[in-house]
């Protein structure tokens, strides 16, 4: 078995736009790169119930890994 490739993902709430965006510009500077998703609902509210009040500032990332992970034997594969 080889990885071919694979994905980090990291995903932040924010109490501002202004936090939100500094966060942002500093995971870009470090490689990763933003969904472009600024708000979602706050966990367990109903998005036929949701106010303004029950969204809250967000950020997903994503960057490709070069994680190494343990041989596998194929052999030892069901």
């Amino acid at each position: 078995m080889k990885q071919v490739n694979g994905y980090e993902v990291k995903e932040f709430t924010y109490s501002s736009r202004t936090e939100r965006d500094n966060h942002v510009a500093l995971m870009n500077k470090e490689g990763w790169n933003e969904s472009g998703q600024v708000k979602r609902l706050k966990e367990g509210v109903s998005l036929f119930y949701a106010t303004e009040n029950d969204r809250e500032w967000y950020a997903r990332f994503h960057r490709l890994s070069n994680l190494i992970l343990p041989q596998v034997n194929k052999d030892e594969l069901v």
